[in-house]
């Protein structure tokens, strides 16, 4: 029987050493974590970015993994520049992604009124727009109604930013076995058993009564942590699977992005609402 993983077979070489595995398991994620932390613990799991991270001179090339929304776009893993996969979330610089960190850096500025020239190339799935911040009317500036025409024009030229993102328990759960898989190498079949993930499988509620299906199995002894555990059903434990690998190398990490709903201008870089909040609360 061929055996379960997470990682793709050509990956094997790309192995990370344990030298980081201890200092990995100290993050502690919960159902209140940004969306894009999440993101990030996938994309730093992928081999293939731990391996371009490195400088290996045998990493595959970003054209084989990187993702290409269409066949004439450069591929990317996603981030404007490559964070050190050990390092957490907010250690370091924080990541910053495509199409959010890199447009706020282009972003004006200042405003001068006077004429002037512009030029630029544009790259594939980009579009130039010149909105008139004038005082047009008396005094004043329709940007506010130029945006809003902006919106509805290109909402049929391309997909706006909105994706139903899986739950954060849902999210959870599926970290806590590619910690267990990943970082620590347990086989999938022992993984799928231990109360670092089977704890964090919450049972379906009845919507009438409100309380959870009762368990057949009995709980038994984890031989890892020595903790009991119980059966998560067969179709979650395929499912969470097969959906790691979407998360992890089929660039989902991406689409959980858009889970936060809305980002915000914040030194320099666009955060979340979570991380601005938090930072006024360590200011209190």
């Amino acid at each position: 029987m061929q055996e379960l993983s997470i990682h793709p077979p050509d990956s094997a070489k790309f192995a990370e050493s344990k030298r980081h595995a201890e200092k990995w398991s100290k993050v502690d994620l919960d159902v209140y974590a940004p969306y894009s932390v999440f993101a990030w613990e996938f994309l730093r799991r992928n081999r293939f970015y731990q391996a371009l991270v490195d400088k290996r001179k045998d990493a595959p090339p970003l054209d084989d993994w990187g993702f290409k929304w269409h066949r004439n776009a450069e591929p990317t893993h996603g981030l404007v520049k490559a964070k050190p996969y050990w390092e957490a979330y907010d250690e370091g610089e924080p990541p910053r992604w495509r199409g959010l960190d890199d447009f706020l850096a282009q972003l004006p500025k200042d405003y001068e009124p006077t004429r002037r020239e512009f030029k630029t190339t544009l790259q594939p799935g980009q579009i130039a727009i010149v909105l008139d911040i004038g005082g047009t009317f008396g005094g004043k500036s329709p940007w506010q109604t130029q945006l809003v025409a902006l919106s509805e024009r290109l909402s049929g030229f391309s997909t706006p930013f909105k994706y139903k993102v899986m739950h954060r328990t849902v999210l959870l759960r599926r970290w806590g076995l590619l910690k267990l898989v990943s970082d620590f190498g347990v086989p999938f079949d022992s993984a799928i058993r231990d109360p670092a993930y089977t704890s964090l499988h919450a049972p379906r509620q009845d919507k009438k009564e409100r309380t959870p299906r009762k368990v057949k199995n009995e709980p038994t002894l984890s031989p890892f942590t020595g903790m009991y555990r119980k059966e998560v059903p067969p179709t979650t434990t395929k499912d969470d699977l097969a959906e790691l690998r979407r998360l992890v190398y089929g660039h989902g990490y991406l689409k959980i992005l858009s889970g936060e709903g809305l980002f915000y201008e914040r030194n320099g870089r666009m955060a979340t609402f979570n991380e601005i909040y938090e930072e006024k609360t360590r200011k209190r």
